[in-house]
């Protein structure tokens, strides 16, 4: 598999990321939070000088586990059809942990309020993404709406990549209203749960349809 553009800027991402976080290290609070409650509030931290770490150091362990993942995919579950769509989604992940780690840096200088906004929007963003992306995928093991009955259909698969991407746009459009108007995180949480749950479940009813009306089905 060749490396691309889109794989550089990835990388350069995460580089960025840790520079980021060297350049503003002072600034960083003592304690960094790595954990947060259903209700936003952080609940676990880890200390400097590793705390501020945290996120450049998940960020690089994610590159290395999404660059590998295509190369590990099974025969008749490969990635190769959609490698463009995964890495522009890789793109987005990058760019939200980014992000996650500018508001740890707004909240050593104090911005403690403008971080719960950052956050939303960030979630949004990749929300909106994500979901555009999500209906390019074909099946595979790793990446999209994955049932016992998605994985055997491809036509199960699609309808179900297309509900979970609009779901997800509706998941990210939330986020940012929760950001902009101070709805707290409980909307985003039930619209993330129903973007897994209503493909997943949905799924089977479309397995079903799809055996009934097969040929030579009873």
């Amino acid at each position: 598999m060749r490396v691309t553009k889109l794989d550089i800027v990835n990388a350069a991402l995460v580089v960025v990321t840790f520079g980021v976080v060297a350049a503003l290290y002072n600034v960083m609070p003592q304690q960094v939070p790595v954990h947060w409650r259903v209700d936003g509030s952080a609940d676990r931290y880890v200390a400097k000088p590793f705390g501020p770490y945290v996120g450049p150091a998940f960020s690089a362990l994610l590159f290395i586990v999404l660059q590998a993942l295509p190369r590990i995919s099974p025969e008749g579950f490969r990635m190769d059809g959609f490698l463009g769509p995964y890495r522009w989604l890789q793109l987005a992940v990058h760019l939200a942990l980014l992000a996650f780690c500018i508001t740890l840096v707004l909240q050593g200088l104090g911005y403690t309020d403008a971080i719960n906004r950052v956050v939303f929007f960030v979630w949004g963003f990749y929300f909106i993404w994500a979901g555009n992306l999500l209906p390019k995928f074909q099946r595979n093991f790793f990446v999209g709406v994955r049932t016992p009955w998605t994985l055997v259909d491809d036509g199960v698969w699609f309808r179900a990549q297309r509900r979970a991407g609009w779901l997800l746009a509706v998941n990210g459009i939330t986020s940012c209203l929760a950001g902009a108007f101070g709805l707290g995180v409980t909307p985003i949480v039930i619209a993330v749960f129903a973007s897994i749950t209503i493909p997943a479940i949905l799924s089977y009813f479309d397995y079903r349809h799809a055996r009934r009306d097969a040929p030579g089905s009873a």
